[in-house]
């Protein structure tokens, strides 16, 4: 599993949280995090999208 996917994850663990959550201030912080594990899943996605200029040698030797 990548990282994208664990926070896909763990996003729509949040959700289903606030789903249940039994006051407006619990859904809007499990809703919060949700949103912040998607731009995290966002981000990871771009990132493994972007050519790498090194090589794992390169980086060892570095």
């Amino acid at each position: 599993m990548t990282r994208a996917e664990t926070y896909l994850k763990h996003a729509a663990e949040a959700e289903a949280l606030a789903a249940r959550a039994q006051s407006l201030s619990g859904r809007l912080r499990c809703l919060d995090l949700a949103e912040g594990y998607r731009a995290l899943a966002e981000r990871m996605q771009a990132i493994a999208a972007e050519p790498r200029s090194w090589t794992l040698e390169e980086r060892r030797a570095g």
